[in-house]
């Protein structure tokens, strides 16, 4: 039996056909020939995966989705998703219906999730617990937090950083609470919003008007000298002005009613 020669040299020469001259000659063993063979199909194979993972040419091979129908299908199951979760919120709604309607759930024992006080029988309230309850309750009425816009705040403040006094009057169904603050104090925006107006008064100085958000509006009065005019936009606590001293008169507005400015402050 004839045995397998791999290391028997061979040489390849090309000729030119014109003059018959050598020009290129090369000496192959049979091992380097299958090692060469070998490292060049595995680039060829490493070149075509490395086009098909990085070029949109794996959309053309059969199975793969092109990006706009992947795209599509996608949205599609997204949609699927919220569909299923309304259909979900409706059936537990209509459950409770149904047992309302059957008797299983007496209507008269639903309570307000916001009832501020359980009535006590045996023990009559005090005159003090009373005016707890019924501030408690107009803070609760007043709480403009509540009333933020999804993903934010409604925060507010005084009009000063440093105060010496606070006083709350009320004239004609309008609640106004006068700020004495330090002199040279800056005046800010109570909360973020749009000023609408600015004017001057003899008595008062310069007074400034707020739009903020869920209708509320503020105004200060009782100004030195204003940094705004109408339009600007203001986040809360940013400086409108400042004060030489005088007091400052501050009124909130909700709704078109006054309302007693402690209670968000």
């Amino acid at each position: 039996m004839s045995r397998f020669k791999t290391r028997k040299k061979y040489r390849l020469t090309f000729i030119n056909e014109n003059t018959f001259n050598a020009v290129w000659s090369v000496r192959l063993s049979r091992g380097k020939v299958w090692v060469l063979s070998a490292l060049t199909v595995a680039a060829i194979a490493a070149l075509i995966l490395l086009l098909t993972l990085s070029t949109p040419l794996s959309s053309l091979l059969p199975g793969y989705l092109k990006p706009a129908q992947r795209a599509e299908n996608i949205n599609n199951v997204m949609k699927v998703d919220s569909l299923a979760e309304v259909l979900a919120l409706n059936s537990v709604y209509l459950q409770n219906i149904s047992s309302i309607l059957d008797g299983t759930v007496e209507p008269d024992s639903l309570r307000q999730a916001d009832a501020p006080v359980v009535d006590d029988t045996l023990v009559a309230a005090s005159a003090a617990e009373r005016a707890f309850v019924d501030k408690w309750n107009a803070r609760e009425r007043y709480n403009l937090s509540a009333l933020a816009p999804a993903g934010g705040g409604m925060a507010f403040h005084a009009p000063v950083g440093q105060v010496a006094a606070d006083t709350l009057t009320v004239r004609g169904g309008v609640s106004s609470l006068r700020v004495v603050p330090v002199r040279g104090s800056a005046v800010t925006a109570v909360a973020s919003g749009t000023v609408t107006d600015v004017r001057f008064d003899d008595a008062q100085g310069y007074v400034v008007t707020m739009q903020h958000p869920d209708n509320v509006v503020s105004v200060v009065g009782g100004l030195s000298d204003v940094s705004v005019a109408a339009g600007v936009k203001l986040l809360s606590g940013q400086a409108m002005g400042r004060t030489d001293g005088r007091d400052l008169f501050l009124t909130i507005w909700l709704d078109g009613t006054s309302i007693d400015p402690r209670t968000i402050l």
